[in-house]
């Protein structure tokens, strides 16, 4: 057999023989995304492990497709259905087909692993969580396959491009201007699709280009969004805009996706937008659309239906409510403490924290809060259970130094009751990087 498929060039290529035991297989988890026996097929017989044949085989689509067909069952040991299905239950396998058509079949097709996390967004989630709630993966750790795509199509690490994203079993990677899909069991490569455009650097100050769900990977270019198929690549639909209020061009800054709705919006330039929107994928059709003045695309959370972001665009009144205790303490103090403060005050990072509900873009709640020393140009939103986080994604290189000598106790996060805007607490707790 080797010898043929060497032949015809398929050997090592395609193709590889080996040989041993079925009890024990020399494979790594999950790295089959088909299964058949031969052995089966011919003879009827079962001889192999069930439970042995289920950890080799892909989750997120993997298919055993094992029986006998109707041919052989007149010259060989007839396989019969209750055997096949009685091998399988004894293995503590359940979601299954049996077919009785030409001959007899099993069809396990292996869905998600239960308790598996996803990475849809830069930071985990529209929430901005970091956190994949997977309730799998334990140490030690190992190495389940290596392989592509290599350092040739990557960015530099400095400019820090765009986290790769992992959904129902596919892993996303951004290249420069290229992205790529591979499988996140086996590392065997879907699709690649070369977009001039679609790399965004310099994340950490800025948000990421990219968002997935199960189905899809949506890559925002210049002044449009692609819907890819998650499987293929191939574009699903194209998203547009909202129309610009004062006729500037406009490009796509932030991105997110939640159930059927892409969020976005659009800038000028720089890391902030004047307009939030929403975009029902299906259709395509807007929404919404929130005019804003400068609101930081890492400054944005979605949680619990609600939409929460920081405009810098605020009025002296509003700056003024924030600051309020403050110039009360100020009145009262002379000399060296009141310039002090004022000193304070008139450097203060004052934002609009506005909360609309996801679904109309009506503004559920504004009030005007002092981020002061929670991130400025890289300050970030995050979101979990009502809580509304407020810090910074500070880029300190190897300034371990510092850190330790406490030269950044300054650092502050502030937490926000997320259905009404209060203060719950804001506290300098000197840390590093982005918590």
């Amino acid at each position: 057999a080797r010898k043929a498929l060497d032949k015809a060039g398929l050997y090592g290529v395609r193709v590889s023989i080996d040989e041993g035991t079925l009890s024990a297989l020399p494979y790594s988890d999950y790295f089959a995304d088909l299964i058949v026996s031969e052995n089966m097929l011919v003879s009827g017989r079962i001889n192999a492990s069930a439970k042995e044949m289920f950890r080799v085989l892909k989750p997120c689509g993997g298919v055993a497709y094992l029986g006998q067909p109707a041919a052989t069952m007149k010259f060989f040991k007839r396989l019969k259905a209750k055997h096949l299905r009685k091998w399988l239950t004894d293995a503590g396998i359940d979601d299954f087909e049996i077919i009785d058509r030409n001959g007899v079949w099993v069809k396990l097709k292996r869905g998600q692993l239960p308790g598996a996390g996803r990475w849809t967004h830069q930071y985990a989630d529209p929430g901005n969580t970091a956190c994949s709630d997977d309730e799998i993966v334990k140490c030690p750790l190992g190495v389940l396959w290596f392989g592509n795509p290599g350092p040739s199509k990557m960015v530099n690490r400095h400019a820090r491009a765009a986290a790769p994203l992992s959904a129902n079993g596919r892993l996303f990677v951004q290249g420069d201007n290229v992205v790529m899909a591979y499988d996140a069991y086996n590392g065997v490569r879907l699709w690649e699709r070369k977009i001039e455009g679609a790399v965004r650097t310099g994340v950490g100050h800025e948000c990421s280009n990219l968002a997935c769900n199960d189905d899809s990977l949506f890559v925002a270019v210049k002044d449009r969004c692609l819907r890819l198929d998650g499987a293929t690549g191939r574009t699903l639909n194209t998203y547009t805009l909202p129309p610009s209020p004062d006729g500037k061009l406009r490009s796509w800054g932030y991105i997110a996706v939640v159930g059927d709705t892409l969020f976005g919006s659009t800038r000028t330039a720089g890391t902030v937008s004047d307009m939030l929107f929403a975009v029902d994928i299906k259709t395509g059709k807007h929404q919404w659309v929130y005019r804003g003045k400068a609101i930081a695309h890492t400054a944005i959370a979605i949680g619990d239906g609600r939409i929460f972001f920081a405009d810098s665009g605020i009025t002296a009144e509003q700056r003024r409510e924030a600051l309020k205790e403050k110039l009360e303490r100020l009145k009262k103090l002379t000399g060296l403490d009141a310039v002090k403060l004022r000193e304070e005050i008139d450097r203060a990072d004052v934002r609009l924290v506005v909360a609309l509900d996801a679904n109309t873009g009506r503004v559920i709640w504004q009030r005007p809060v002092d981020l002061t020393d929670c991130g400025g140009s890289t300050l970030h939103a995050i979101y979990r259970d009502g809580v509304l986080l407020f810090c910074g994604a500070f880029q300190n290189g190897h300034f371990w130094r510092e850190f330790f000598a406490g030269e950044l106790a300054r650092r502050r996060i502030t937490a926000l009751n997320a259905e009404d805007g209060r203060l719950l607490w804001s506290r300098a707790l000197g840390y590093r990087t982005r918590p």
